[in-house]
């Protein structure tokens, strides 16, 4: 995989379950618990990853303002569950975080 802090990453469709497919590829970029944290991205809404988000446990995601606002409209974004091609199991998010420009 490549730094989370490089523009580039893995590009997927995402699509809102009991919605569908969203006009846009998102970038997914794994990350550690700690990773918002420690490069200083505040958290805007909802929780931060925590221990307990392990690959046993079931997916979550934190995305970002710009995903909020664009994709799902600025609506409340926690709870929200998502599919996409990278991902057999649905995601759900659990979190936003500022933009990085």
């Amino acid at each position: 995989m490549r730094l989370p802090t490089q523009v580039s990453g893995l590009r997927t469709s995402v699509s809102v379950i009991g919605e569908g497919q969203l006009d846009a590829r998102a970038v997914w970029r794994p990350v550690s618990s700690t990773y918002f944290e420690t490069v200083g991205i505040p958290l805007t809404g909802g929780r931060p990853f925590s221990r307990t988000d392990s690959q046993s446990a079931p997916r979550v995601a934190i995305v970002n303002i710009s995903f909020v606002r664009e994709l799902l409209g600025g609506r409340s974004a926690p709870g929200i569950r998502l599919t996409t091609s990278l991902a057999k199991e649905p995601i759900s998010i659990v979190g936003i975080v500022g933009d990085v420009t």
